[in-house]
């Protein structure tokens, strides 16, 4: 048996303390000053004989386990550059189907969200991206680029209050149902806390703007 992080939570640093996402409780946590120590001396260590591992698998952090097919840590994230809400001009015009796939995408999110835990969420969008083609991660296609802003026009106009989480969710499953693929990058901000959720396809934020991307520390790729 090998011991790894719980692949239910990702984790970041933030002012100096380690922050924790849990996908299948969604919530955010931190440790106790103690078991933050201990968490940091594994990462650097990973000692099996360590002896606040039993500490840290009773707690959750860590277990003792098989690696599973959707162990931590996620794709890897490109540092974003570009935002295209900022840089892309508004497509002329689109077809009216785009107009219904936008709405259905937003009703299936928020419905998505409302019950389903973002772990559920997680495991069906990475089913879902097997059977769709990958843009370049550094230099996304125009049709992509042409789907989001399609998506970000129409979005205003669904009659759902928008939210980060349901809107970036939305976004990536009407880029799948057309073909393409992007990530969902869940960020997180001090002073006071929050929560924040975008779409990225290499170094592009698609449906942000990139000041909002930067000022978030990213703590789970999806």
């Amino acid at each position: 048996m090998s011991i790894q992080l719980n692949p239910d939570l990702s984790f970041c640093e933030l002012d100096g303390r380690l922050v924790f996402l849990d996908i299948e409780k969604d919530r955010y946590f931190s440790l106790s000053d103690e078991l933050e120590r201990s968490f940091r001396r594994y990462c650097e260590t990973h000692n099996p004989r360590d002896l606040d591992i039993e500490r840290l698998v009773a707690h959750r952090i860590l277990q003792q386990e098989p690696p599973t097919s959707f162990s931590n840590p996620p794709a890897p994230l490109e540092t974003p550059e570009w935002s295209a809400v900022e840089a892309s001009r508004a497509p002329r015009g689109f077809p009216f189907r785009l107009i219904i796939d936008v709405f259905r995408a937003v009703i299936g999110a928020r419905n998505w969200l409302g019950t389903r835990t973002l772990g559920e969420v997680a495991r069906a969008l990475r089913r879902n991206r097997t059977h769709g083609r990958t843009s370049d991660r550094t230099a996304p296609s125009d049709e992509l680029l042409l789907l989001a802003a399609s998506f970000n026009i129409v979005r205003p106009y669904v009659p759902i209050q928008m939210r980060c989480l349901i809107d970036s969710l939305a976004l990536i499953r009407f880029l799948q149902e057309h073909g393409h693929d992007a990530q969902l990058v869940i960020g997180i901000a001090c002073d006071p806390f929050s929560a924040h959720a975008w779409v990225q396809s290499g170094c592009c934020v698609l449906n942000d703007t990139l000041g909002s991307a930067e000022s978030h520390v990213p703590i789970r790729v999806i």
